[in-house]
């Protein structure tokens, strides 16, 4: 997928603006718990924390 001219012309990608997250928690989106983890993973990108 990486390696796709479609997914390298995304511009999150031109601007190296992509994180790996674990597919696990997007994946196997189940209710609450899962929208927190999911929310977890956005604020650790967005305010740079690990």
């Amino acid at each position: 997928m990486l390696a796709n001219p479609l997914w390298q012309m995304l511009p999150a990608v031109k601007s190296g603006n992509v994180h790996r997250i674990s597919p696990a928690t997007w994946m196997e989106f189940s209710g609450l718990a899962s929208a927190h983890r999911v929310l977890d993973d956005i604020d650790c990108f967005v305010n740079g924390s690990p």
